[in-house]
C-alpha cells in the first residue's frame, strides 16, 4: 500500500470511529509542555487503581482525590480533575494551568483554588521506579485526606535524635524491629519486646521525646506505612521494602525529621501483621510503641536501664556505639560552626507570620537549644522568598524566626544573596538594622504607611528645595541591604546611611533620606543648608566639596557646579 491510499485508510477510520461515538485522545507532543501530560495521566490513573482496590478498607475514605504535578521550573500544572475558581482548563483527559507564585511546590497537600489536592513536585516523582512511585502518591493521599479521618498530628523536631545517645537508641530499637519482622511466634514477642525497652529507655533519657516522636510518627509514620500498604506489595516484595530501607536509614545522619519515614512503617507492619483493622482506634494522640506493647500483650521491665544493659549484646551494640561515637565527634566541630554562623556571627532574622516552606527532611541538624540547621529550603512569609541551596538556615524551635549569614553580601535591587543563599523580597518589605551591629531584620512595612511614606518622599524630593549634585563616571556609593525605595517611572530614594563619592567630593547621609532620579544623572538631598569650616551640612547629612567646587542658587533650589 502506497503513502496515499495509506493517508486516505486513516482519515476514513477517524471519520468511521468518530461517528461511532469512539473517543478518540490526541495527546501534544511531550516538548509542548514542561510535564508530558499522557504520561501524568497514567500516573492518575495508576493512583486511582490503588484507591480502587483498597476500596476505602485501610482509613475508612476513598484514597483517590484532587492531586496535582508541578513542574518546579515553569510552575506548570497537570491535574487529575478540575478546581472550583477556573484556574485550571482541560486538555484532553487532565486539567492543566499555572500555580500562584507565592505557593510553596513540594510534595504535600494543599488547600487550592477551591479544592484540597496532594501536590507532587514533578522532578521528585520517581518514574522509572513503579513501586518507589506508588509509595509516594498514596502517601500525599493520606496527608490530602488526613483532617478527614480525623489524624492531624504536629510534625515536632526531635532533637535529641541528633545526641549520640538518642542515637544509639533508636538504632537499637530499629535493630530489634528488624529482627521481629523476620522471625516468628515467641522470638518475634521478644524482639519486639527488646524494641519497646529500647524505645521507652530512650524516652526517660530525654524529656519530650515521647510526644515529640509520637507526633511526627503519625504524621508522616502512617503516612509512609499507607504508602505502603496501598502499593499492594507481595509478602516478599514487603520484605524487601524492609530490608532496604532499614540498611539505607541506619546510614542516615540525621533523624530529626526522618526517623518516622521508617518507625512508622515498621510499627504499621507489626501491628497489621497481628490485626488488619488496628489503625481504626488510632488518633492523633496515639503512640504507636503503645498499641505494639498492648497488640503483643508486652509486659515491660521495670528497671529499663538494667535490662537495656542485658539485652544489648543480641542487637550489635558495639558497632552501633563506634558508629554514633565517631558520628558524635563531627556533630560536635559542626555546632561550633554553627555557633561561628548563627551565634557570634552577623545574620539576617526573619519573623515568620503566614510562613509556607518545602524542605529535605534527610539532612536536619539540631543545634544545641538554638533551633534546626536547614542546609536546603524554600521558604515564602509576607516579606519575600527565601531560598537557601548549599548554604545554612537556623529556624527556632517554636518556628517563629529564621536566620541567614549576613556575611559578604551582594545586593542588586531587592534581590540579595549571601553564604548560599538568596532572598527576594518585595517593595513592602524592608531591610533595617538588627539588635547588634553588623545584624539585620527584614520586616513587612504596612501598605497604608508605605502608600504614605512614598507620598512624603515625593513631596520632599520633586516638590520641595533641594540640593543637587550631579552624577559622573567616578560615582560611587554604599548603602545598606534593602534600605532603596523605588519610586516608578520618577527614581530611587535610598535610606541612610549611605555614603555616596564622585568627583566633586563626598557627601554622607546619617539619618533621613537621598534621592537619585531615572536617569542616574542627580543625586539630591533636602533643604535648608548651611556651610562652615569647608563643609555643607542639612539635617542629617554632611557634605565635603572638593577644591574647585561651590553652590549656586538656581530658582528655589541649590545646585554644585565647578568655580
Amino acid at each position: 500500500m502506497n503513502k496515499r491510499l495509506k493517508f486516505l485508510f486513516l482519515m476514513l477510520s477517524i471519520v468511521v470511529l468518530t461517528m461511532t461515538g469512539f473517543k478518540i485522545t490526541q495527546y501534544p507532543q511531550n516538548n509542548e509542555y514542561p510535564i508530558a501530560i499522557n504520561q501524568a495521566y497514567e500516573f492518575f490513573m495508576e493512583a486511582k487503581k490503588l484507591a480502587d482496590l483498597d476500596d476505602s478498607k485501610l482509613w475508612g475514605v476513598y484514597m483517590y482525590g484532587p492531586m496535582m504535578f508541578v513542574d518546579p521550573k515553569t510552575r506548570f500544572i497537570v491535574a487529575n480533575e478540575a478546581d472550583l475558581e477556573g484556574k485550571l482548563s482541560k486538555e484532553c483527559d487532565v486539567f492543566i494551568g499555572y500555580l500562584d507564585k507565592r505557593q510553596g511546590i513540594a510534595n504535600t497537600s494543599i488547600q487550592w483554588a477551591g479544592k484540597q489536592w496532594m501536590m507532587i513536585n514533578w522532578d521528585f516523582l520517581p518514574k522509572n521506579f513503579p513501586l518507589k512511585r506508588k509509595n509516594l502518591m498514596m502517601h500525599e493521599h493520606f496527608h490530602r485526606i488526613q483532617g478527614e479521618i480525623p489524624l492531624s498530628a504536629g510534625s515536632a523536631n526531635n532533637p535529641h535524635l541528633d545526641k549520640m545517645w538518642g542515637r544509639i537508641w533508636l538504632k537499637m530499637e530499629w535493630n530489634a524491629l528488624e529482627k521481629a519482622i523476620f522471625s516468628k511466634g515467641n522470638e518475634r514477642s521478644q524482639a519486639i519486646k527488646d524494641a519497646l525497652t529500647f524505645r521507652n529507655y530512650r524516652h526517660e533519657l530525654f524529656p519530650n521525646a515521647k510526644q515529640n516522636e509520637q507526633q511526627l510518627e503519625i504524621n508522616e509514620g502512617m503516612a509512609e506505612y499507607t504508602g505502603f500498604i496501598l502499593s499492594h506489595l507481595k509478602k516478599q516484595d514487603q520484605l524487601d521494602y524492609f530490608k532496604t530501607n532499614i540498611t539505607a536509614y541506619k546510614m542516615s545522619t540525621s533523624y530529626v525529621r526522618s526517623f518516622a519515614y521508617l518507625s512508622g512503617p515498621i510499627y504499621g507492619y507489626l501491628l497489621y501483621e497481628k490485626n488488619k483493622k488496628w489503625n481504626k482506634n488510632l488518633n492523633a494522640e496515639s503512640d504507636l510503641g503503645d498499641f505494639l506493647q498492648s497488640a503483643y500483650n508486652i509486659v515491660l521491665p521495670d528497671n529499663l536501664g538494667k535490662t537495656v544493659k542485658e539485652r544489648t549484646g543480641f542487637y550489635n551494640y558495639d558497632y552501633v556505639y563506634q558508629i554514633e561515637h565517631d558520628l558524635e565527634i563531627a556533630r560536635i566541630e559542626l555546632n561550633k560552626q554553627f555557633c561561628e554562623k548563627f551565634i557570634k556571627g552577623p545574620v539576617i532574622r526573619f519573623d515568620l507570620q503566614k510562613m509556607n516552606f518545602t524542605f529535605n527532611p534527610s539532612n536536619l541538624k539540631s543545634f544545641n537549644g538554638y533551633g534546626t540547621v536547614y542546609p536546603s529550603m524554600k521558604m515564602t512569609d509576607v516579606w519575600g522568598t527565601l531560598e537557601v541551596d548549599g548554604g545554612m538556615a537556623l529556624m527556632d524551635d517554636k518556628w517563629s524566626t529564621v536566620k541567614v549569614s549576613a556575611k559578604n553580601l551582594k545586593i542588586q535591587s531587592n534581590l540579595i544573596a549571601g553564604e548560599g543563599w538568596t532572598l527576594k523580597f518585595g517593595h513592602e518589605s524592608e531591610l533595617i538594622s538588627g539588635k547588634r551591629p553588623g545584624d539585620f531584620e527584614l520586616r513587612k512595612i504596612e501598605s497604608v504607611k508605605k502608600e504614605l511614606s512614598i507620598k512624603n518622599l515625593k513631596q520632599k524630593f520633586l516638590k520641595n528645595p533641594v540640593l543637587i549634585c550631579k552624577t559622573d563616571s567616578l560615582l560611587r556609593y554604599k548603602f545598606s541591604p534593602g534600605a532603596d525605595i523605588k519610586m516608578p517611572d520618577v527614581g530611587i530614594v535610598y535610606k541612610a546611611p549611605i555614603s555616596i563619592t564622585d568627583v566633586w567630593g563626598l557627601l554622607k547621609v546619617e539619618k533621613g533620606y537621598t534621592f537619585i532620579n531615572k536617569e542616574r544623572t542627580h543625586f539630591l538631598v533636602g533643604l535648608p543648608l548651611k556651610e562652615e569650616n569647608g563643609k555643607i551640612s542639612g539635617d542629617g547629612w554632611v557634605l565635603y566639596p572638593n577644591d574647585g567646587w561651590m553652590l549656586k542658587q538656581k530658582e528655589r533650589n541649590m545646585i554644585l557646579i565647578r568655580k
